[in-house]
């Protein structure tokens, strides 16, 4: 009892063998010296003269052989395409996700396409951006953002004023020298906002998008343990060609 996850394998082979074969068969009708032979037999003129051996070139490569030998590889080649597409046309399985049935009776070969726009789908999800978690959010309805908890910081300015390093005397002036301090002028109160989601939501998808993942890859061997449907189009397909 053939498998339709049998099958697959099956065809892979045969359309190696089906391309090698036609490439090799190619190869040798590019060459006419494998295809060609004649014999030469010398007769001589004058018995007393030199009497020299035939000559003789024999044939490698018959068409007839190469043709044949072509069409073995190529209906078996049909003959396996044609049953794993006869068997993909009744194989199905329920998609189920946490014990809920998502879709009822998907063909497998939709369940291989689903698989890989559902790997692509968790890429994606995987990539969303999240909140700055040092910040303390909250989802604003009206505006459709998280609104982070303002914020305070001082705006300063330089001011200069002078420094006495030493008092005047009677003989000397006194020492001054300028320094710069900030000063604080104003506040700044800054409200943050972000169209990011949070971990958690992120996390949820992760979960859900892994959930599926497993769903269809289980479905997707579900509908490929079908037993193979036998059809086998290739002798007579051929035989339309070469007889």
């Amino acid at each position: 009892m053939t498998r339709l996850n049998q099958i697959v394998a099956i065809v892979k082979s045969a359309k190696a063998d089906a391309t090698r074969a036609l490439t090799d068969a190619y190869r040798l009708i590019q060459q006419p010296g494998l295809l060609h032979g004649q014999t030469r037999i010398y007769k001589r003129v004058n018995d007393d003269d030199v009497n020299l051996p035939a000559e003789t070139v024999n044939v490698q490569v018959k068409v007839l052989d190469v043709v044949d030998g072509v069409r073995g590889v190529l209906a078996r080649l049909f003959d396996m395409v044609a049953t794993m597409d006869a068997t993909n046309a009744l194989a199905a399985a329920d998609l189920v996700v946490d014990g809920v049935t998502i879709a009822a009776q998907v063909p497998a070969t939709h369940l291989v396409w689903m698989e890989k726009q559902v790997v692509d789908l968790q890429t994606f999800i995987r990539a969303l951006p999240v909140l700055d978690p040092a910040e303390r959010w909250a989802f604003d309805d009206q505006q459709g953002l998280f609104v982070a908890a303002p914020s305070q910081t001082q705006k300063t300015k330089k001011v200069t004023r002078a420094l006495i390093l030493a008092p005047a005397t009677d003989t000397f002036p006194a020492q001054v020298s300028t320094i710069a301090e900030d000063v604080v002028v104003g506040f700044w109160e800054t409200v943050k906002f972000s169209g990011t989601i949070t971990q958690a939501r992120k996390n949820e998808l992760l979960a859900k998008v892994a959930a599926l993942l497993s769903g269809v890859r289980q479905a997707r061997e579900a509908a490929n343990m079908i037993e193979v449907v036998d059809l086998l189009p290739g002798r007579a397909v051929l035989a339309y060609v070469f007889d």
